[in-house]
Parts: C-alpha cells; sequence; structure tokens
C-alpha cells in the first residue's frame, strides 16, 4: 500500500488507500480519542499523534523570544463575537465536515510558503499574500492600520511605518513575507453599481 505522510501541528497524517482498522495507539489525541479519518482531496487521512515519544520539535518552531511587535502574545478572544476553539474542537469540525455535515466549512487561510511546509487534512484551504486597506478609513487612516498589522506578526505582516504613514500605495516592509497595499476606492460608484444590478437596470458605468 502507498502512503504519504505529511506533518501537521503536533500529529501526523497518513493517506490510506483502503479503509484500515484502528490501530492500539501509545500516544493518543485525548483519553478517549484515538485518531481521526477524514477526506481530503478525495482520499481518506487518518490524522493521528506522532507515536515516537523521542519525538522534538522542529526547529524552525523553537524560537521563544521574537520582536513584539509584531510577535506578540495575543488574547483567546481575538474580537467580540468570535469563538476561539482548540484543537479538539477543530478535529470534531473536520469530522462532521468529512462525513457530510454542509452546515459548516473549516477554511485553512495561509499563505503559499506556510501551506507547502505542512496541511491539515479535510480543510478548504484558501492562500493568499496579500492584505488589502481600501475604503475611506483603510485608505486615510495609518493610525488604524498599524494597529491592525500589529497582531499579525506570525502571519508574515510587517509594516514599513514611513511608508503606512505617507499613505504610500505598498505600505509592507521589504522584509515581511505578506504583501500589504493601500487601493484607492471609489465607495460611491461600487455602491451605484450595486443598486443598478439589485434593481436590474442595466449596465452601468
Amino acid at each position: 500500500m502507498n502512503t504519504r505522510q505529511v506533518t501537521v501541528p503536533a500529529a501526523s497524517s497518513v493517506d490510506l488507500a483502503a479503509p484500515n482498522a484502528a490501530p492500539v495507539l501509545e500516544v493518543n489525541i485525548s483519553a478517549d480519542l484515538a485518531l481521526v479519518d477524514v477526506m481530503h482531496d478525495g482520499r481518506m487521512v487518518r490524522i493521528m499523534r506522532n507515536q515516537d515519544q523521542d519525538h522534538s520539535t522542529n526547529p524552525e518552531y523553537t524560537k521563544t523570544s521574537r520582536k513584539c511587535p509584531p510577535f506578540c502574545i495575543q488574547p483567546s478572544e481575538l474580537a467580540p463575537g468570535v469563538k476561539t476553539i482548540a484543537e479538539l474542537e477543530v478535529l470534531q469540525h473536520l469530522k462532521k465536515v468529512s462525513d457530510g455535515d454542509a452546515s459548516m466549512l473549516v477554511i485553512d487561510s495561509r499563505t503559499p510558503a506556510w501551506v507547502e511546509k505542512g496541511i491539515i487534512p479535510g480543510t478548504v484551504n484558501i492562500p493568499w499574500d496579500t492584505l488589502v486597506f481600501a475604503g475611506g478609513i483603510g485608505e486615510n487612516e495609518p493610525i488604524v492600520r498599524s494597529r491592525i498589522c500589529a497582531g499579525l506578526g506570525f502571519l508574515g505582516i510587517e509594516l514599513d511605518e514611513k511608508h503606512n504613514a505617507a499613505n504610500e500605495d505598498v505600505i509592507s516592509a521589504v522584509a515581511g513575507r505578506v504583501a500589504v497595499r493601500v487601493m484607492r476606492t471609489n465607495e460611491e460608484l461600487t455602491i451605484a453599481r450595486s443598486v443598478c444590478r439589485v434593481l436590474d437596470l442595466g449596465a452601468s458605468t
């Protein structure tokens, strides 16, 4: 049987060419959950903890001190109304989606270079490498843009504060992995076009 092993945080996943009986594991996900099988790109993938108890973290993820901002400690509640969930809840959602629950979608949104290092089986990947600020506040408020980006350093976002203060088109630092742009937007024209489309008033310019 041909299998392909890929790594995800604190776990591993294996493509299954055919259904397998669940193995007896020494390192389970939780006390009552050994592993999770999910569909990914049309193949069944098994998610389980790494069974090598001498295994250590990838050196790329072992840094304990980086400049803040942008690499700052974040609150568990990112914003009012935004619920934070942990690994077990993510696995539960992945299993429900894999079993046919169409009421939810698990999205893995990271930069392409980050996704190449490891995937989350069962998710829909929406890669991105650009952050765009638009509209009145997005175009004209350097302080707001700076505050938003201050908490996004872990995504590879880093501002050039001089370019940001000057409202330039590109305000990301050269060392940043994600481009940050300011896009000029004609909001009134966009609203007018949307109204014409909804009311079926024909083509608009």
